[in-house]
């Protein structure tokens, strides 16, 4: 939208963001490895019961994250990541400290041990073993 471009302007960020357009084959991997820093926003105070996977996914590539306390994100998020949510200045804070301090990755793997396939399979096994 019009808006966000005036705002991009405004905030003298042109050329240091990219908006993708839908329906085009992306490398998603490399597009978050390429990533400064993922800003998550999408869940309500009565978000989801898992992290998003999107969070999990730039956490195992390395890649910084920001997003508001909620959904069980604070599984994976340390505090000093997480923002009230609704609370846009607190997050652009977050988001603006995380850029500033950016430097060595902390690629995150254990992750896959409890959010992979394999443990989603695992619970799913246990759910429908504890029903029969």
């Amino acid at each position: 939208p019009r808006r966000i471009s005036k705002l991009v302007k405004r905030s003298n960020l042109i050329g240091n963001l990219r908006f993708l357009p839908r329906g085009i084959h992306l490398d998603v991997p490399s597009l978050i490895e390429d990533a400064g820093l993922y800003v998550f926003t999408g869940l309500s105070p009565i978000g989801s019961i898992d992290p998003p996977l999107t969070i999990i996914e730039s956490l195992i590539l390395g890649t910084p994250v920001v997003s508001y306390r909620s959904g069980g994100i604070d599984e994976v998020l340390p505090d000093g990541t997480l923002a009230r949510y609704g609370d846009y200045s607190q997050l652009a804070g977050l988001a603006f400290r995380a850029l500033s301090n950016s430097g060595a990755r902390h690629p995150r793997p254990d992750l896959l041990s409890r959010f992979g396939s394999h443990a989603a399979m695992r619970k799913f096994e246990e759910i429908y073993e504890g029903l029969a």
